[in-house]
C-alpha cells in the first residue's frame, strides 16, 4: 500500500509518501521525471517538487502498479523594502506576491506586528535583522531577511550665513550640517554664476576663497545650493540660499 501525508504539497518543502508492502523491489515515480528506487525497511520516501502543478505518483514493479495524484502549490514570495525617515523611524513597504498573512519581526525584541503595511520607530541607532514572514492559503510559507540601518536623518542646514575669514576664530568659514545623507553636494557660486566652491565632503567647509584658483573672493553676496538625499534611489532634494561674505577694511 502507497499513501501520501497529504495530496497538497508547497514547492521546495518535502512531499513525503508512506510505503508499506511485502513486494521487496518497487520504484517510485514522483511525476516530474524524477524516481526512486523504494526500500520497503524505511516506510517513508520524500522528495521536493521545484515547480507547481498536478503530478501523477507510481508505484510499480514486479507485476504491481499503484497511482495518486498530488498538487504542489506555488510558495509566496516574501520581499519588502525600506524607507529611513526623521526620529528612527522606518517605513516598511511591502512587496511580497501570493501571501495572505504577514509577519514582522523588526530585530529589536519588539513585539511582531501583523499588517501589510508597517511603520517601527527604533529606540536607537544601530543594524538591525528585520524579518518578513508571510503565508498563503495554501499553508505556503516564505521568509525574507534583510539587516536594516538605522540612524538619524537631519535635513542640511548651514552654519552660518555670513563669513568673515580673519582669522579670529569666529565665522572663519561656513560649512553644513547633515546626517544620514546618501549623497551630498555642496557648491557655492558669485552673483555672476561663477563657481567659487563645490563638495561632496560634508566636513569640508569654505573660508572665502576660491577653491579653483586659491585666490581671496571679493566682499559681496554669495549664493550656495545643496543637493542630498536620504534613500539611495530617491531624486535628490536641493536647498538654496546666501551667504555673506565680509572683508575687514585695513
Amino acid at each position: 500500500d502507497v499513501c501520501s501525508s497529504d495530496l497538497v504539497f508547497c514547492v521546495n518543502e518535502p512531499a513525503s509518501v508512506n510505503y508499506s508492502s511485502n513486494l521487496p523491489e518497487l520504484t517510485l515515480n514522483w511525476g516530474d521525471g524524477n524516481t526512486a528506487p523504494v526500500n520497503p525497511s524505511s516506510g517513508q520516501n520524500v522528495h521536493r517538487y521545484t515547480r507547481p502543478g498536478k503530478f501523477i505518483l507510481n508505484l510499480s514493479g514486479d507485476n504491481y502498479f499503484m497511482q495518486d495524484t498530488l498538487t504542489v502549490i506555488d510558495k509566496p514570495r516574501a520581499r519588502f523594502t525600506v524607507q529611513l525617515s526623521s526620529d528612527l523611524k522606518c517605513i516598511f513597504n511591502n512587496v511580497s506576491r501570493q501571501g495572505e498573512t504577514y509577519s514582522w519581526d523588526f530585530g529589536d525584541e519588539s513585539p511582531n506586528e501583523f499588517s501589510y503595511f508597517v511603520s517601527h520607530t527604533y529606540k536607537d541607532t544601530g543594524r538591525y535583522p528585520v524579518r518578513l514572514a508571510t503565508i498563503n492559503t495554501n499553508g505556503c510559507s516564505d521568509t525574507f531577511l534583510q539587516y536594516v540601518n538605522v540612524q538619524q536623518l537631519s535635513e542640511p542646514v548651514i552654519s552660518s550665513n555670513v563669513i568673515t575669514p580673519n582669522g579670529d576664530g569666529m565665522n572663519d568659514d561656513v560649512g553644513v550640517n547633515i546626517s544620514g545623507e546618501t549623497y551630498y553636494e555642496f557648491t557655492i557660486v558669485d552673483a555672476t554664476g561663477k563657481i567659487v566652491f563645490r563638495s561632496n565632503d560634508k566636513n569640508q567647509r569654505w573660508g572665502g576663497k576660491n577653491q579653483f584658483t586659491g585666490a581671496e573672493c571679493m566682499a559681496e553676496t554669495y549664493y550656495y545650493s545643496i543637493a542630498y538625499r536620504f534613500k539611495q534611489n530617491e531624486s535628490p532634494k536641493t536647498k538654496m540660499g546666501i551667504i555673506t561674505l565680509i572683508r575687514s577694511k585695513n
